[in-house]
């Protein structure tokens, strides 16, 4: 996979454009992969590094990072991370691309390198204009990093909405850390943005006593609808599902919700024809499509809870795709507590919605309960759709992502 340099003035990420219901349609894959656009603009005085550039295709592979900085050389090249250092090693950027996750970390030896204000801008929920964020990054008067004046100056598409979480500080005898997270929200559909500098003081037998620091730009967003608290009538209509096998190929599933909340299946298309190439499981008010030879998969489910219904959709695309580029798994070592462990600890996620579970299918707060409901008048029953995992342990994360 070729990568160039050049001088350009963006970070080029896609953002995960998910179904949308009523009569409308966008593109939908697990991975951010739909390049839209992201873009970090570094606001440091004086420093040759001011803007990287993603590129990522219909799957979520990076295809093209570029870097204002001619100092820094690839170092790791993947197609789910790739790294570029300078010669000594003192200054580092590093780009992630991962199921539901696309990430930009900058490293750097003084804490000048990522103080200022930058700008990220990012197509969300597949809108066709971008949104803007600005913040800044201070030096507190303990001397250490500090997330601060935080905006949503630009947000797309009409109706989202967006929360700004509080600024959390962190420091212990060697590190300081200062993070935040915002979360937008539209038509059911939740992503986060979350912003995080970090210094610590490197140890004389591990880092030669050099100091790191680091601000990293992570964002996330899982293709899970959820419209809860919604009159039958606001749900009546078509809609329209697209999805992708690992090679690009586009699948969609066309289905409609009838004003007695029957949840039909209209058709079902692969590369643009109808097919018969899939697995069809109905049950009262919703539905599983699961695609022949593959991972993807979608699944509707509709749910009446005192007189007021919950419309709920997961798909399965791209998340399951290629693993095996084996330097996007190694040499993993500015992990920031996030993703957890193999033993099924969650580290520091504190975005989640509950929905991931860990990696022994201990599930969290898993409200879209892949027929873990049984009927819909409230009575427990079995899970009768047997699509938590491969492994047939529920509501686990067995992805096997472990970076």
């Amino acid at each position: 996979m070729t990568k160039r340099l050049a001088s350009l003035l963006a970070i080029a990420i896609a953002a995960s454009a998910l179904i949308a219901p009523a009569a409308a349609s966008a593109s939908t894959t697990e991975a951010i992969a739909d390049t839209g656009g992201m873009t970090l603009t570094l606001g440091v005085l004086g420093s040759p590094l001011t803007t990287v550039s993603v590129g990522l295709d219909d799957v979520g592979h990076i295809t093209e990072v570029a870097l204002s900085d001619p100092a820094l050389t690839e170092t790791t090249a993947g197609d789910h991370k790739v790294r570029f250092s300078n010669e000594d090693g003192t200054t580092r950027v590093e780009v992630k691309a991962k199921k539901d996750k696309l990430s930009a970390e900058v490293k750097a030896a003084d804490l000048a390198a990522i103080l200022g204000t930058h700008t990220w801008t990012g197509v969300l929920f597949g809108a066709d204009d971008a949104s803007t964020v600005t913040f800044d990054v201070v030096e507190n008067a303990d001397g250490n990093p500090e997330v601060t004046n935080v905006s949503v100056t630009a947000l797309f598409p009409a109706d989202a909405t967006y929360e700004i979480g509080t600024v959390k500080n962190k420091t212990d005898d060697d590190e300081a850390e200062s993070s935040m997270k915002i979360t937008f929200m539209s038509n059911g559909f939740t992503m986060t943005l979350k912003i995080k500098a970090e210094m610590e003081l490197g140890h004389d037998d591990d880092d030669n006593g050099d100091t790191t620091v680091k601000l990293k730009i992570e964002l996330k967003g899982k293709d899970q609808q959820k419209l809860k608290d919604q009159a039958l009538a606001d749900l009546v209509g078509s809609y329209l599902w697209d999805g992708r096998y690992c090679d690009g190929t586009p699948l969609t599933v066309s289905y409609s919700i009838s004003d007695t909340g029957d949840v039909i299946v209209d058709g079902v298309t692969i590369d643009g024809a109808a097919s018969d190439a899939y697995e069809l499981k109905t049950k009262n008010y919703g539905f599983e499509v699961k695609f022949n030879d593959s991972d993807a998969k979608v699944k509707v489910e509709l749910k009446q809870n005192n007189g007021l219904w919950d419309l709920k959709v997961k798909s399965e695309t791209t998340s399951k795709c290629d693993d095996s580029d084996s330097a996007d798994n190694s040499d993993d070592d500015d992990d920031d507590g996030d993703d957890g462990d193999h033993n099924g600890n969650s580290g520091d996620d504190d975005d989640d919605d509950g929905d991931d579970g860990d990696h022994n299918g201990n599930s969290g707060d898993d409200d879209d309960d892949d027929g873990d409901d049984g009927d819909h008048n409230g009575n427990s029953g079995g899970d009768d759709d047997d699509s938590d995992d491969d492994g047939g342990n529920s509501g686990g994360d067995d992805d096997g992502d472990d970076d």
